[in-house]
């Protein structure tokens, strides 16, 4: 199963109704309230800002940004990249 950030930002129910299906985990609203949940409880992380804001669009194709430093690496990121169906530009 093949799921991708940009998939996510772009329709999240649907991304996450695919995934749990995949899974054979059944629906639960509470799925889209992750953030509420997230808030709720006591997150001693440096990423506790991010887990607990809606999805956001911003972040899309960020990687890209990174392409020179990635160069030395990009014959065992291809592999992915292909899978996932990004291009490398």
């Amino acid at each position: 199963y093949r799921i991708r950030y940009e998939d996510v930002v772009a329709d999240f129910e649907g991304q996450a109704r695919g995934l749990l299906d995949f899974l054979g985990v059944g629906w639960d609203d509470a799925v889209l309230k992750y953030d509420e949940h997230a808030k709720s409880r006591t997150i001693n992380t440096p990423s506790y800002h991010q887990v607990t804001q809606p999805i956001y669009q911003h972040a899309k194709y960020r990687w890209r940004r990174y392409a020179k430093q990635m160069e030395p690496v990009m014959g065992t990121l291809r592999p992915f990249i292909e899978y996932f169906g990004y291009d490398e530009a």
